[in-house]
């Protein structure tokens, strides 16, 4: 879920998105991250579609394989402390050889 930021710019800009394995992943300016398909819907008046290939797809698949690793992990703590999420995101991305 994208973290909408401008709403204003966020509906006059077009989408972004890069196809990866039949799906779209889209992203637009004023919105922080990837958007649900709600949000494609409510945001996205158009959309430049790529095909996701080669580098990009590799960190692509990486980043989403790192996310759901850190949600394993935090789902397993009974009250994580403050900042530990982005914590054990972070640690996920390093160990596939993302840094952000």
């Amino acid at each position: 879920m994208g973290f909408v930021t401008n709403e204003k710019t966020a509906l006059a800009t077009p989408c972004t998105c890069y196809k990866l394995d039949g799906e779209l992943i889209c992203w637009s300016k004023g919105i922080i991250g990837t958007m649900t398909d709600e949000q494609e819907s409510t945001y996205c008046t158009s959309k430049d579609i790529k095909p996701a290939t080669g580098e990009l797809k590799d960190r692509i698949n990486k980043f989403t394989e790192a996310i759901h690793s850190a949600q394993e992990k935090y789902e397993t703590e009974i009250t994580p402390p403050p900042g530990e999420w982005q914590r054990l995101v972070g640690i996920e991305l390093r160990e596939r050889g993302i840094e952000i």
